[in-house]
């Protein structure tokens, strides 16, 4: 039987999985971001 104390913690877990994902995501997309405009310079 599965508690609701279980499915929080559970699901509180894989949301700061899915947060540190994003965050560590966001890195490599912002240098592609600013990389374009560097290049695209006069």
């Amino acid at each position: 039987m599965v508690t609701l104390f279980d499915f929080l913690t559970f699901t509180k877990g894989w949301t700061y999985v899915v947060a540190g994902l994003l965050l560590v995501s966001f890195i490599p997309f912002y240098l592609f971001l600013t990389e374009r405009e560097k290049r695209s310079g006069p």
